[in-house]
C-alpha cells in the first residue's frame, strides 16, 4: 500500500482510494464493483477516463499521463473498450477459460485489479452487471464463509456481455506476476522488458501468491519503491 501511494506521488498524483470508510465500506472483494459505481455516482470520479486498480499490490512504473496517452494511441478517443491486465490462470472459474479471447500469449485469462476506459464504459458495464447485487463476504445458512470474488463478474462479461472489453494479453500497459519468473524479465535497462512478451509495463500488479515472489522484491528496487 505504502508503494502504491509512493509509485504515484513520484508523478504528483493522489489516488481516490474506495472502501477506507471515508468512500465506503471494503467488504471483500466483491465490495469493489459495488463501491466504484458508487463512485461514479456520486461525482467522486470526474474524468472521462478511469484506471481502476487495487491499491495493495499494484505499484506504478509510469505516470497515469503516460498510461493515458498510450491507451489513446492505441484505441483512439471515440469507441474504445476497457482494457485488463492478463494473467496465466483462469481464476476463479477455470470454466470461461475456452471462452477468453484466443491469443499465443501466456497471459490469456483476465485479472479484474487493474483496468483502464472510459468511466461511462465501466458504468455501463457495472449496471449490465447487476453490481449492486454482489454481496459482501458473509456466512452462508450453513455456516460457511461466501466470498464472492469479482474477477468472475467481469470474466462473465468479457466472455458474453455487451461492454467491449479486451485484455492486454502482450503486457502493453500492464503486467501481472503470478507464475512469472526471472528469466522473463530483464532489468538490464532503465525500464523493465518483458522478453516474452517483448514489452516494457507500465504498471505492476503482485497478483495472488506472487507477493512474496523474488521477481516482486527485483521490481520494487528496481522502481527504488
Amino acid at each position: 500500500f505504502q508503494e502504491f501511494h509512493k509509485s504515484l506521488a513520484r508523478h504528483g498524483h493522489t489516488p481516490l482510494v474506495l472502501g477506507n470508510g471515508q468512500h465506503g465500506t471494503y467488504g471483500g472483494l466483491g465490495s469493489k464493483p459495488r463501491l466504484l459505481k458508487a463512485a461514479i455516482e456520486k461525482g467522486l470520479i470526474k474524468t472521462d477516463y478511469v484506471i481502476f486498480t487495487d491499491c495493495w499490490d499494484v505499484v506504478f512504473a509510469s505516470s497515469p499521463e503516460d498510461i493515458l496517452e498510450k491507451y489513446l494511441h492505441t484505441h483512439g478517443h471515440g469507441d474504445a473498450p476497457i482494457v485488463w491486465n492478463a494473467e496465466k490462470n483462469c481464476f476463479p472459474n477455470a470454466d470461461l477459460a475456452s471462452q477468453h479471447p484466443e491469443t499465443e500469449s501466456p497471459f490469456k485469462y483476465l485479472n479484474s485489479g487493474l483496468a483502464i476506459g472510459k468511466t461511462s464504459d465501466f458504468y455501463a458495464a457495472l449496471v449490465e452487471m447487476k453490481a449492486d447485487t454482489i454481496p459482501d463476504d458473509h456466512r452462508g445458512v450453513d455456516g460457511k464463509m461466501v466470498e464472492p470474488i469479482d474477477q468472475n463478474n467481469w470474466m462473465e462479461l468479457l466472455c458474453g456481455g455487451a461492454t467491449w472489453m479486451k485484455l492486454d494479453n502482450w503486457c502493453e500497459f500492464f503486467q501481472t506476476l503470478t507464475e512469472v519468473g526471472l528469466h522473463e524479465l530483464s532489468f538490464k535497462g532503465k525500464h523493465i522488458e518483458n522478453v516474452v512478451t517483448k514489452s516494457f509495463p507500465m504498471v505492476y500488479h503482485a497478483n495472488g501468491p506472487s507477493k512474496e515472489n523474488p521477481v516482486t522484491k527485483l521490481i520494487l528496487n528496481h522502481l527504488k519503491l
